[in-house]
C-alpha cells in the first residue's frame, strides 16, 4: 500500500482475523529458527514450543511504522472455533482456503 498508493504507514489501519493461535500454533525448532527476531513470542511449556503469531504481526507492522492503536485484531483460534477452517484440527485430504480482504478508503 505504500509502494502502491503512496500511503503513509502510519494511516493504515490493520484487522488481524482468526487465526492458528499460540495456544495450538506448535512448531519444531526448525520453524522456531525463522522467528528468533521475536523471541518475545516464544512460548516453551511441557516441552514443547508455540508461537504467538498475532504478537510477532504486530511488531512486524510497528517496525514499518504502522501505528500500535491502528492494528486490531480477533481473539478467535481456527483451531478452536469449528465455523473457521484448519488444517491442524481437521487433516483434510484436499486443503481448502480462506481469503482476506484489503480495502481503500479514500
Amino acid at each position: 500500500m505504500v509502494e502502491t498508493f503512496k500511503s503513509k504507514p502510519q494511516n493504515i489501519a490493520i484487522y488481524i482475523g482468526p487465526h492458528l493461535r499460540e495456544c495450538h500454533f506448535e512448531v519444531r525448532e526448525d520453524v522456531e529458527s525463522l522467528f528468533k527476531d521475536y523471541k518475545e513470542f516464544i512460548i516453551k511449556r511441557d516441552g514443547k514450543i508455540f508461537i504467538n503469531l498475532q504478537g510477532v504481526i504486530k511488531e512486524q507492522l510497528k517496525k514499518e511504522g504502522v501505528n500500535e492503536k491502528n492494528i486490531e485484531g480477533r481473539g478467535e483460534c481456527t483451531f478452536d472455533e469449528s465455523k473457521y477452517f484448519s488444517f491442524r484440527r481437521d487433516k483434510p485430504q484436499n486443503v481448502e482456503s480462506m481469503i482476506a480482504y484489503i480495502g481503500l478508503i479514500k
